[in-house]
């Protein structure tokens, strides 16, 4: 994954890769989410998983494609992106 780029999955099952303005990365992440950042507690070395905070507060629908694409349960978008992005 390309470092000022991340991987979006939305609730209604779309992909979609987006360019991160790196000046302004928390700003940017929380806009996706549509929210307050979390990172989800998944290890794999290379990635983070980014969702939003208060996706159960706020009655978000539930990710499908997290679900099957990385075996992640979530409510609300899931970002993925290079752990390279938030240092």
């Amino acid at each position: 994954m390309i470092e000022n780029k991340v991987l979006l999955l939305k609730t209604n099952c779309e992909l979609e890769i987006v360019s991160i303005d790196i000046n302004n990365v928390l700003k940017e992440l929380q806009k996706l989410v549509g929210g307050l950042i979390e990172v989800y507690p998944k290890e794999d070395g290379k990635y983070l998983y980014i969702v939003d905070e208060e996706g159960i507060c706020k009655s978000k629908e539930y990710n499908m494609l997290a679900k099957l694409i990385f075996d992640i349960n979530i409510v609300g978008d899931l970002i993925v992106c290079d752990k390279k992005l938030l240092k």
